[in-house]
């Protein structure tokens, strides 16, 4: 992986958005100041993003839904042998470990909730020390029914605490628990698939 990627990919893309609206929309944006103005601008714009996706939701009925898949993925800011000079996102990214072959990795942590149909119904970025199971319960507030995960989301308290509410949490034991069957976990991860294929776009 290249050193740091993902800042390297947001400025690109921050400044392209800014040059084409520069050089094609100035007379409907004459208070288009530089780039980096720009970029703080839309930035400010996340609760309004958040507000319209929200809405979209419940244009497409996504809140009718009562299964729910959930998955954390890594979101590395440098290359690892290039982390302890990187000065990327100093004070809030972190090192964190991956089951990918990535391994340890610099940086965020995504953890994506999806309904039955694929739809994002929720998203949290957290630095890559956190830990999964730790985001779940802000992720699916008020939600009931079930929610699928891998078996890193494995814990007794947060499968009881998630059952409080009315969400049946799903996972394929590990090999060395007593309730493991293999064909359990085929089943489980083949239901799984769809939130590989979101993350995936």
């Amino acid at each position: 992986m290249k050193p740091c990627l993902l800042s390297t990919s947001l400025s690109s893309r921050s400044f392209w958005w800014w040059r084409y609206f520069h050089q094609h929309w100035h007379d409907w944006f004459p208070g288009l100041h530089d780039r980096t103005t720009f970029v703080r601008q839309a930035a400010n714009l996340w609760h309004y993003k958040q507000l319209l996706q929200q809405q979209l939701l419940q244009v497409l009925g996504a809140d009718e839904s009562d299964l729910y898949r959930i998955d954390g993925f890594p979101m590395p800011v440098c290359g690892f042998k290039r982390a302890p000079q990187c000065r990327v996102f100093d004070g809030l990214a972190s090192f964190g470990s991956s089951a990918t072959k990535l391994g340890t990795f610099y940086g965020f942590r995504g953890h994506l909730l999806i309904n039955a149909q694929g739809l994002i119904m929720g998203l949290r970025v957290t630095p890559a020390n956190v830990d999964e199971r730790d985001v779940v319960p802000e992720l699916v507030a008020d939600r009931q029914g079930l929610l699928l995960g891998d078996k890193g989301y494995i814990r007794d308290v947060l499968s009881e605490d998630l059952a409080a509410q009315q969400l049946t949490l799903l996972t394929p034991p590990r090999r060395y628990m007593k309730d493991y069957h293999p064909q359990w976990n085929r089943t489980v991860s083949r239901h799984r698939q769809l939130v590989e294929t979101v993350l995936g776009h």
